[in-house]
């Protein structure tokens, strides 16, 4: 049984995928072990083909005492480019029993595919040293994502408050760690959500792309000066940043960065889903309680 892709709740977006992994590189055997590594018992991958072993990922999932999982991933054609989706209830119907060992084998997965990347650290006015993965390093690195340091966060208050002079670029980036931070705890403590480390991702690149849409003095843009310029169009900064986003991604070819992390079109319609915010019939429902 392969991993599966969540599926969209937009329209038009409702099939499954798989997305990839690409090829991920791990630290040598033995190097900067901890007291958690636990060590590779002739008997306990005795049953392993010898090509698992030259798969990375699963080579170190047998390494940390889940040998017998390992070998039922492979089996099932699991590799580098699918182990991040393996979920409980996945491992549930390959018979991998108790429950306990099922948690703490999708647990050491999350483990083994959020070291594959090394992180960039910020240091950020509010969270202090944050970690950006590599791919919203790239993101950031893009003028539509650098022009955000000239749009102030508060529009033209700083003119009345000099102090109140911070931007949108500091401003997203907080969101992008706040964001990771909020999944990551979803996933530790609802771990029926079966969130991936992919996921975790989607929700960050959404957050520090959020605001790409923002014009000059923020929002004073979009109430004011679209309304005027465009009366006919109902345009929502929200709308602007979708557009931008894709603008980021086309004009700064970074369509293999994606794959080259593991993220799909569907991904990028997820991202898009998340910065576009829901739609309005659903707001009304969750402020009616329905």
């Amino acid at each position: 049984m392969l991993p599966t892709k969540r599926k969209s709740t937009r329209k038009g977006v409702d099939e499954d995928s798989a997305v990839p992994f690409k090829k991920c590189v791990v630290r040598p055997s033995g190097e900067g072990e901890s007291q958690d590594d636990l060590p590779l018992s002739q008997d306990s991958v005795a049953s392993l083909d010898r090509d698992l072993l030259s798969i990375d990922c699963l080579k170190l999932l047998a390494e940390k005492g889940f040998a017998d999982v390992a070998k039922v991933l492979q089996e099932e054609g699991v590799t580098n480019e699918l182990i991040d989706r393996v979920t409980e209830s996945q491992l549930k119907d390959l018979e991998i029993k108790p429950l306990g060992k099922r948690l703490e084998a999708i647990k050491c997965i999350q483990k083994i595919t959020e070291g594959l990347y090394g992180y960039k650290i910020l240091n950020d006015p509010i969270h202090g040293h944050i970690e950006i993965h590599p791919l919203c390093v790239r993101i950031v690195d893009t003028p539509q994502f650098q022009r955000l340091r000239s749009i102030k966060q508060l529009g033209g208050v700083y003119f009345v408050y000099p102090g109140a002079a911070h931007n949108r670029f500091e401003h997203s980036l907080g969101v992008c760690y706040l964001a990771g931070q909020l999944t990551s705890t979803l996933r530790k403590r609802q771990p029926d959500l079966e969130i991936s480390n992919t996921d975790v991702l989607c929700v960050q690149i959404a957050g520090l792309c959020h605001d790409l849409g923002h014009g000059p003095l923020s929002h004073m843009f979009d109430k004011k000066f679209l309304p005027v310029a465009r009366p006919k169009d109902k345009i929502k900064h929200e709308d602007l940043s979708v557009k931008m986003f894709d603008h980021l991604v086309s004009s700064n070819n970074l369509l293999g960065e994606f794959e080259k992390y593991g993220l799909t079109e569907q991904d990028r319609t997820f991202i898009k889903e998340q910065i576009a915010g829901p739609r309005k019939h659903i707001q009304k429902k969750i402020v009616d309680g329905k």
